[in-house]
């Protein structure tokens, strides 16, 4: 068979580090010949001043640092749990003087590092290895401090829970209707969300399903996977309230596509779903599944609905909290649409070199090829299909018979599958 190749255009644990500098000779062995640089004749230092410090901010986590090397492009990092260089593992390939590294479990690590770059001539050189040996006590982690749990003034129906970072990887919740932690269970299994946050965040909403008081837990844990102690327990007074519906609906054809742009006011909720119909009754409506965004020049929110037929049509925007409890229907929008044409491919070619290209459509979402051995589109086989605009920029196509002429056609598709005609004029080509 024959393919067709289709492109659209358009620490501080009392250790002291040992810091070495092993001899030229040595350095270049270990790291110098294996990209054409020659032992001994290195144009480059070893980094000067290779330190070990553990992390303030990070748990089990150690901080290595070295002096700038002049003329040095990159630097390679190495680390090993023995003093040995040919079997150690490289762990950064960096620009920068310094570089964090995560340790599995207490005990001695050893680190090298050397500078990378080029010699007059361009040959690739490195320099000798600066070692320090570094003995790590891993720690304890710490359980997390200065926790609190407030409902929240921004999202309906949530807790907001935080607390002070401490250096964990991820830190879970837990919450439980009693001060009892040994029951408390993780608000993934309640509230369907991820029951972690990442260090970088130290906060974390939450949805009760009802009014009462609720008992909240933090539970710090590292890259391994190990966990602290439960936090101590805060509560939350928590009051439920209604879903508040949507506001400020507006609903209009967007301009030279086949979608309509419904907006509508924030109102606080975790998330919106817009429905439509061709009449007036909200009962009987299509539940859209288009994304809510925000319009950050006017902060309302809004949401592309794809259409394919002519018509009035009726919107209505539901709220939802982090239950996926929704709201009642906002006060209807509509508007008159019209089908709007897709524009066909055009500048269809086929060149003798398999490549198989065109202009792109206006408000193309994905193309369908066609090809035939008659220039009859009638009976023409589906070469490819939903060949999508943001996704591929090349397909391959498997002929059946790869003799002859061959003739290719290509039609578009917008977001709603309004389809345009084939591509004009046809693309041939003879084998």
């Amino acid at each position: 068979s024959l393919a067709f190749i289709l492109v659209v255009l358009g620490c501080e644990n009392g250790s002291t580090p040992e810091t070495t500098t092993p001899p030229a000779s040595e350095g270049t062995t270990q790291g110098g010949t294996e990209n054409g640089s020659t032992p001994g004749t290195t144009s480059l230092n070893a980094p000067a001043n290779f330190k070990a410090t553990e992390s303030k901010e990070n748990h089990d986590e150690l901080s290595l640092s070295w002096d700038k090397v002049e003329g040095a492009k990159d630097y390679y990092v190495y680390q090993n749990t023995s003093n040995d260089f040919s079997t150690a593992k490289k762990i950064a390939t960096i620009q920068d003087i310094s570089t964090d590294v995560r340790l599995d479990s207490a005990g001695t690590y050893y680190f090298w590092v050397e500078a990378t770059g080029s010699d007059s001539t361009g040959n690739a050189i490195k320099s000798p290895t600066s070692t320090i040996t570094y003995t790590f006590s891993s720690q304890e982690l710490a359980v997390p401090k200065y926790v609190t749990a407030v409902q929240s003034t921004t999202t309906v129906n949530a807790v907001t829970i935080s607390w002070q970072n401490n250096g964990a990887d991820k830190y879970y919740i837990y919450y439980n209707t009693r001060n009892d932690a040994t029951s408390a269970i993780s608000i993934q299994t309640s509230y369907g969300t991820d029951d972690y946050a990442y260090s970088s965040a130290h906060t974390k909403e939450c949805f009760p399903k009802s009014t009462g008081t609720y008992y909240f837990w933090v539970v710090a844990a590292d890259s391994n996977g190990n966990k602290s102690g439960y936090s101590q327990a805060v509560s939350c007074e928590f009051i439920q309230s209604t879903v508040p519906e949507p506001t400020g609906i507006l609903a209009a054809q967007n301009t030279g596509k086949n979608s309509a742009r419904v907006s509508w006011n924030a109102n606080n909720a975790s998330s919106y779903v817009v429905y439509y119909n061709t009449t007036n009754n909200p009962d009987t409506a299509t539940k859209s599944d288009a994304y809510a965004s925000t319009d950050y020049s006017t902060g309302l929110k809004y949401a592309d609905i794809p259409l394919s037929s002519s018509g009035t049509y009726y919107f209505w925007v539901r709220a939802l909290d982090g239950n996926k409890v929704e709201s009642v229907f906002s006060q209807a929008a509509h508007t008159s649409f019209t089908v709007q044409a897709v524009p066909a491919p055009t500048n269809v070619t086929v060149k003798k070199s398999v490549t198989f290209s065109w202009t792109e459509s206006e408000n193309a979402y994905k193309y369908d090829i066609y090809y035939n051995t008659t220039n009859s589109t009638s009976n023409a086989t589906k070469g490819a299909s939903n060949v999508y605009v943001y996704l591929e920029v090349s397909k391959d196509i498997k002929l059946s018979s790869p003799s002859g002429t061959y003739y290719f056609w290509v039609k578009a598709k917008d977001r709603a599958g309004v389809e345009s005609t084939y591509s004009s004029p046809v693309a041939i080509i003879t084998f």
